[in-house]
Protein backbone atom coordinates (compact mmCIF):
# COMPACT_ATOMS: atom_id res chain seq x y z
CA UNK A 1 0.00 0.00 0.00
CA UNK A 2 2.52 2.35 0.96
CA UNK A 3 4.28 1.82 -2.66
CA UNK A 4 0.87 2.53 -4.03
CA UNK A 5 0.71 5.64 -2.61
CA UNK A 6 4.47 7.19 -3.26
CA UNK A 7 3.25 5.96 -6.96
CA UNK A 8 0.27 8.01 -6.76
CA UNK A 9 2.36 11.34 -4.99
CA UNK A 10 4.95 10.90 -7.88
CA UNK A 11 2.89 10.57 -10.69
CA UNK A 12 1.18 13.91 -9.31
CA UNK A 13 4.21 15.69 -9.02
CA UNK A 14 5.30 14.73 -12.18
CA UNK A 15 2.09 15.89 -13.94
CA UNK A 16 2.18 19.27 -11.76
CA UNK A 17 6.10 20.13 -12.89
CA UNK A 18 4.61 19.36 -16.78
CA UNK A 19 1.66 21.69 -16.63
CA UNK A 20 3.66 24.03 -15.14
CA UNK A 21 6.70 24.29 -17.41
CA UNK A 22 4.23 23.94 -20.17
CA UNK A 23 2.31 27.02 -18.84
CA UNK A 24 5.44 29.28 -18.01
CA UNK A 25 6.93 28.13 -21.91
CA UNK A 26 3.41 29.77 -23.59
CA UNK A 27 3.57 33.03 -21.06
CA UNK A 28 7.12 33.30 -22.53
CA UNK A 29 6.27 32.82 -26.13
CA UNK A 30 3.77 35.66 -26.08
CA UNK A 31 5.86 37.92 -23.68
CA UNK A 32 6.97 41.53 -25.70
CA UNK A 33 10.83 42.06 -25.95
CA UNK A 34 12.96 44.14 -27.91
CA UNK A 35 16.71 42.75 -29.27
CA UNK A 36 19.03 46.24 -29.00
CA UNK A 37 22.05 46.78 -30.91
CA UNK A 38 23.86 44.79 -28.60
CA UNK A 39 21.75 41.91 -29.39
CA UNK A 40 20.74 41.92 -25.79
CA UNK A 41 17.08 40.54 -24.90
CA UNK A 42 14.95 43.04 -22.97
CA UNK A 43 11.74 41.73 -22.08
CA UNK A 44 9.00 44.37 -21.53
CA UNK A 45 5.94 45.92 -22.44
CA UNK A 46 5.44 47.35 -25.22
CA UNK A 47 3.16 49.78 -27.59
CA UNK A 48 3.95 50.84 -31.03
CA UNK A 49 2.55 54.25 -32.92
CA UNK A 50 3.46 55.90 -36.21
CA UNK A 51 6.74 53.52 -36.76
CA UNK A 52 8.08 54.11 -32.83
CA UNK A 53 8.20 51.34 -30.35
CA UNK A 54 7.86 52.23 -26.60
CA UNK A 55 8.99 50.32 -23.51
CA UNK A 56 8.28 50.02 -20.45
CA UNK A 57 11.53 49.27 -18.65
CA UNK A 58 12.01 49.51 -15.17
CA UNK A 59 8.97 51.21 -14.64
CA UNK A 60 10.69 54.21 -17.24
CA UNK A 61 9.34 55.33 -20.68
CA UNK A 62 12.13 54.46 -23.44
CA UNK A 63 11.39 55.23 -27.33
CA UNK A 64 13.10 53.47 -30.02
CA UNK A 65 12.99 54.23 -33.95
CA UNK A 66 14.23 51.33 -36.32
CA UNK A 67 17.86 52.77 -35.59
CA UNK A 68 18.27 51.64 -32.37
CA UNK A 69 16.57 48.09 -31.76
CA UNK A 70 17.21 44.63 -34.49
CA UNK A 71 14.01 43.33 -33.26
CA UNK A 72 11.13 43.42 -31.04
CA UNK A 73 8.36 41.35 -30.50
CA UNK A 74 4.70 42.32 -29.52
CA UNK A 75 1.68 40.17 -29.02
CA UNK A 76 3.39 37.15 -30.76
CA UNK A 77 4.36 38.93 -33.82
CA UNK A 78 7.88 39.84 -34.92
CA UNK A 79 9.05 42.69 -36.41
CA UNK A 80 12.97 43.58 -37.62
CA UNK A 81 14.42 46.74 -38.60
CA UNK A 82 16.13 47.42 -41.64
CA UNK A 83 16.91 49.92 -44.70
CA UNK A 84 14.71 49.28 -47.63
CA UNK A 85 14.82 51.76 -50.75
CA UNK A 86 12.31 54.06 -51.69
CA UNK A 87 11.34 53.98 -55.01
CA UNK A 88 8.70 57.01 -54.54
CA UNK A 89 11.97 59.04 -53.60
CA UNK A 90 14.71 58.16 -56.17
CA UNK A 91 15.77 54.61 -54.26
CA UNK A 92 16.71 56.55 -50.97
CA UNK A 93 16.45 53.82 -48.24
CA UNK A 94 15.26 54.45 -45.48
CA UNK A 95 14.92 52.84 -42.27
CA UNK A 96 11.96 51.22 -41.03
CA UNK A 97 10.19 48.53 -38.95
CA UNK A 98 8.98 45.33 -41.07
CA UNK A 99 7.01 42.05 -39.77
CA UNK A 100 8.70 38.75 -39.94
CA UNK A 101 6.94 36.54 -41.91
CA UNK A 102 10.22 33.86 -42.81
CA UNK A 103 13.40 33.89 -40.88
CA UNK A 104 16.59 32.19 -42.33
CA UNK A 105 19.55 33.00 -44.64
CA UNK A 106 17.02 34.67 -47.01
CA UNK A 107 13.98 36.87 -44.60
CA UNK A 108 10.61 37.36 -45.93
CA UNK A 109 8.69 40.16 -44.61
CA UNK A 110 6.10 42.74 -44.89
CA UNK A 111 6.16 46.44 -45.00
CA UNK A 112 3.31 48.05 -43.79
CA UNK A 113 1.75 51.81 -45.54
CA UNK A 114 0.73 53.53 -42.51
CA UNK A 115 -2.45 55.99 -43.06
CA UNK A 116 -3.43 58.45 -40.38
CA UNK A 117 -6.83 60.32 -40.27
CA UNK A 118 -8.34 62.71 -38.01
CA UNK A 119 -11.29 61.72 -37.33
CA UNK A 120 -14.09 65.08 -37.41
CA UNK A 121 -16.18 64.48 -34.76
CA UNK A 122 -13.31 63.13 -32.19
CA UNK A 123 -10.65 64.90 -33.33
CA UNK A 124 -8.52 62.22 -32.80
CA UNK A 125 -5.55 60.68 -35.35
CA UNK A 126 -6.60 57.11 -36.63
CA UNK A 127 -4.36 55.14 -37.93
CA UNK A 128 -5.11 52.28 -40.57
CA UNK A 129 -1.99 49.15 -41.85
CA UNK A 130 -2.31 47.98 -44.70
CA UNK A 131 0.09 45.47 -46.44
CA UNK A 132 1.71 47.11 -49.00
CA UNK A 133 4.94 45.68 -50.02
CA UNK A 134 6.67 42.35 -49.44
CA UNK A 135 10.11 42.81 -49.06
CA UNK A 136 12.88 40.15 -48.62
CA UNK A 137 16.55 40.10 -47.32
CA UNK A 138 20.16 37.88 -47.32
CA UNK A 139 20.95 37.86 -44.03
CA UNK A 140 24.79 39.09 -44.92
CA UNK A 141 23.57 42.16 -46.46
CA UNK A 142 23.76 44.46 -43.74
CA UNK A 143 20.34 45.03 -43.33
CA UNK A 144 19.53 46.35 -46.78
CA UNK A 145 15.83 45.03 -47.88
CA UNK A 146 14.87 44.76 -51.20
CA UNK A 147 11.43 45.71 -51.76
CA UNK A 148 9.24 42.92 -54.21
CA UNK A 149 7.00 44.31 -56.16
CA UNK A 150 7.47 45.59 -59.98
CA UNK A 151 10.36 43.50 -61.34
CA UNK A 152 9.99 41.15 -58.62
CA UNK A 153 11.69 37.94 -60.40
CA UNK A 154 14.54 39.91 -61.80
CA UNK A 155 14.69 41.33 -57.88
CA UNK A 156 14.08 37.90 -56.45
CA UNK A 157 17.09 36.44 -58.56
CA UNK A 158 19.56 38.98 -58.41
CA UNK A 159 19.83 38.18 -54.35
CA UNK A 160 21.84 34.98 -55.32
CA UNK A 161 22.84 34.51 -58.47
CA UNK A 162 24.32 31.45 -57.80
CA UNK A 163 21.85 29.21 -56.61
CA UNK A 164 19.98 27.30 -60.43
CA UNK A 165 17.69 25.82 -58.51
CA UNK A 166 16.23 28.57 -56.78
CA UNK A 167 15.98 30.74 -59.79
CA UNK A 168 14.71 28.27 -61.91
CA UNK A 169 11.84 28.05 -59.24
CA UNK A 170 11.81 31.94 -59.52
CA UNK A 171 10.87 31.68 -63.09
CA UNK A 172 8.14 29.38 -62.93
CA UNK A 173 6.48 30.95 -60.09
CA UNK A 174 3.46 33.56 -59.66
CA UNK A 175 3.91 36.48 -57.63
CA UNK A 176 1.54 34.93 -54.88
CA UNK A 177 4.04 32.02 -54.01
CA UNK A 178 6.85 34.77 -52.79
CA UNK A 179 6.91 33.01 -49.52
CA UNK A 180 7.17 29.30 -50.55
CA UNK A 181 10.31 30.79 -52.64
CA UNK A 182 11.95 31.87 -50.01
CA UNK A 183 11.41 28.90 -47.89
CA UNK A 184 12.75 26.80 -50.85
CA UNK A 185 15.66 29.20 -50.83
CA UNK A 186 15.91 28.79 -47.08
CA UNK A 187 15.97 24.84 -47.35
CA UNK A 188 17.84 24.68 -50.71
CA UNK A 189 20.22 27.10 -51.08
CA UNK A 190 20.71 29.03 -47.96
CA UNK A 191 24.01 27.62 -46.93
CA UNK A 192 25.65 28.55 -49.81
Amino acid sequence: MNSKFAETIQLILVTFVFFTTSSLSLNAQNEDFIINNERDTIFCQLTTKLGKVRAQIDGKEVKYSPKDILRYSQNGRIFVSGRVSNPANYGAKSWMFLELIVDGPMMLCFIYNVNTTTNEATKEMEVAQNITYHAVLRNDTELDFTMIALNWKKKLKSLDETCSSFNKMVDKSSFGQIQELVLFYNENCGNN
